[in-house]
């Protein structure tokens, strides 16, 4: 089975740190990524790229090792299918950029597309498959709450 790799940038400003994860990179398997490392990352309005990047290993390692570990960026990889880029606004939650990667087999070289640019709220609302969606509810209380 083919894994569709992707590269996720964490970047506080200051910061960069990359991940790279071999398996599910496709839009669906990243928001659900992004929302299992929430809970290993320092909450609320602290964002630090070194804390985020090592939470999203903690919730997304697996057992055996490989899968997810740190890599030195997305040029380091020639097979990837997606780069995401997870960033804080100055006032405001978490956003993503994240792009597709095409390889143009004829010049043996890569381009990436944005498809999209937002927080990580409308990313896993937009794209995310139904256990993501529920993560981000709980999260940031998204569902009005009916009363008692």
């Amino acid at each position: 089975d083919m894994g569709t790799r992707a590269v996720y940038t964490f970047n506080d400003g200051s910061d960069r740190f990359h991940v790279y994860k071999h398996w599910d990179g496709y839009p669906e398997g990243a928001a659900l990524f992004f929302m299992k490392a929430i809970p290993y990352a320092w909450g609320g309005t602290r964002f630090e790229a070194c804390d985020f990047a090592a939470a999203f290993i903690a919730g997304n390692k697996n057992e055996g090792g490989g899968d997810v570990y740190f890599t030195k960026g997305p040029n380091h990889h020639g097979d990837l299918e997606y780069v995401y880029e997870l960033y804080q606004k100055k006032i405001g939650g978490l956003m993503v950029k994240a792009y597709h990667v095409y390889w143009d087999g004829e010049s043996n070289k890569t381009s990436k597309k944005r498809f999209f640019n937002g927080s990580l709220v409308s990313f896993v609302m937009e794209h995310g498959r139904e256990e993501a969606k529920q993560r981000a509810d709980e999260h940031w209380n998204l569902s009005p709450k009916k009363a008692a």
